[in-house]
């Protein structure tokens, strides 16, 4: 569990199995998750909810809020947490130009020459082939247009999974582009 003390996060976790005892403390949240979960991973813990509930906090501490406060979205992890082995994660900011209008309204449009650039750095640790499931999750503010030139350059990396593309408005500059996505993939150590 992440607690939060006076003004800082620590993660502290203790389990007690007849043939396992672990114990950490840390103030390195973002590390310390990945690999607390390979760990209940390589022991085979059998509580699924222990694993769902570390999932669920590395990827409260590796995503945006505009992602981990999205109701739908949270309520597909939790899914695609139950139904897949393991998961990945990826994120990339997009700069955007804003556009004035003769009614003085902005727009903001993606540099299109970068999306594909974007797109490839954003997959570029990820094992496309290994990846069933997927979300993506677009925070910014674009048209509709823009939003599927994103998702369908992310799914053109792999046609074969399934993914679901979200989006939430933001303000003008930049859009993020967070996925996660779930599958199969080679340990580390591969």
């Amino acid at each position: 569990m992440v607690e939060q003390g006076s003004d800082k996060e620590y993660l502290r976790v203790k389990i007690d199995l007849p043939s396992f005892q672990f114990e950490i403390f840390t103030k390195d949240t973002a590390t310390a998750l990945p690999e607390l979960r390979k760990v209940l991973e390589a022991v085979r813990v059998g509580d699924e909810l222990a694993y769902e509930d570390m999932a669920m906090q590395e990827l409260r501490q590796q995503l945006s809020e505009a992602f981990t406060n999205h109701s739908d979205i949270m309520g597909l992890v939790r899914k695609l947490l139950k139904e897949e082995e393991d998961f990945r994660i990826a994120r990339i900011s997009i700069g955007t130009l804003a556009d004035i209008d003769v009614d003085e309204s902005k727009v903001s449009r993606t540099q299109r020459v970068g999306i594909r650039r974007a797109v490839m750095s954003l997959l570029s640790d990820i094992d496309t082939k290994s990846v069933r499931k997927g979300i993506v999750h677009i925070h910014g503010s674009l048209d509709q247009d823009e939003r599927l030139i994103i998702a369908d350059h992310v799914h053109r990396a792999m046609p074969t999974a399934q993914l679901r593309a979200f989006q939430s408005p933001g303000d003008s500059g930049s859009v993020s582009v967070e996925c996660v996505f779930f599958g199969d993939f080679p340990s580390d150590d591969e």
